[in-house]
């Protein structure tokens, strides 16, 4: 009966050993560039604005192996911030969108990791209130393994806002297998860039050549990286967070540029 019971407890003792060993979260840090801004057409023959923030440091791939929560962090270089400002008015659908993304392996590679069981959205706000709205898919068809995606709308009436970073978590019921996972060209936005922000103008004309559009003239780079100790900063708030993975179809309103593929 003794030996029977050291049996028991030394069992007990390796799966208790083997949880804590394996079941680990993982973080993908991924840190921003400067932003630059495209004006002139878009891929549906009307004209808009696009600012792209290159990726500065992004792991190239990940493994899944023992993780039971990933976290993705959307960065801002040190001691900079990201400001983002309202679109003028005229915009097609009356709004720009604002898109962040990240995007890990093909159909099927995350299957180990279960369901999610938990999550939280947190954008690190420096000023303003953020409109962004925080979506984590994993191991579903036709898309990579796992995307994590930060989307929100702009206005013309909306109030400019800072931060320094973005941060999406979910927690998982499995323990993740031994998988490499490559960084997968998702749009919006693609592999090569940290986010975009854009939109098109609503006005009439049939194509570039020879027409003349009745447009406002361009309203220059709308989303700037600057320090935060000398940024164009109104006034402090907390940190904005939001829970949950509610998600409103905000992709559908990004469409500047995707189908002349500058973003897949």
């Amino acid at each position: 009966m003794k030996t029977a019971k050291m049996v028991l407890l030394a069992g007990i003792a390796t799966a208790l050993i083997s949880s804590s060993t394996f079941a680990v979260p993982i973080v993908i840090n991924i840190t921003g560039g400067t932003p630059s801004q495209d004006w002139g057409y878009s891929a549906y023959l009307d004209p808009g604005f696009q600012d792209d923030v290159p990726v500065a440091n992004a792991p190239s791939s990940i493994n899944l192996a023992g993780v039971n929560s990933i976290t993705v962090n959307w960065n801002a270089p040190a001691g900079y911030m990201y400001v983002v400002n309202p679109p003028p008015a005229g915009l097609a659908g009356g709004g720009a969108s604002l898109i962040f993304s990240a995007a890990y392996g093909s159909p099927g590679q995350a299957s180990s990791l279960g369901s999610a069981i938990g999550s939280s959205f947190t954008v690190h706000t420096v000023y303003g209130s953020s409109p962004l709205i925080g979506q984590a898919i994993f191991d579903q068809p036709g898309i990579p393994a796992m995307s994590f995606t930060a989307a929100g709308v702009m206005t013309a009436s909306s109030a400019p806002f800072a931060f320094t970073g973005i941060t999406i978590t979910a927690d998982f019921s499995g323990i993740g297998a031994s998988e490499i996972l490559d960084r997968a060209a998702e749009g919006p936005p693609s592999s090569s860039l940290f986010g975009v922000y854009t939109g098109d103008f609503a006005v009439n004309g049939l194509g570039p050549n020879g027409t003349t559009y009745d447009i406002l003239s361009d309203p220059g780079q709308l989303l700037t990286l600057e320090p935060i100790s000398s940024g164009s900063v109104p006034d402090d708030s907390p940190t904005l967070v939001l829970a949950g993975f509610s998600f409103a179809g905000l992709l559908l309103i990004g469409r500047k540029k995707i189908v002349a593929g500058k973003l897949p």
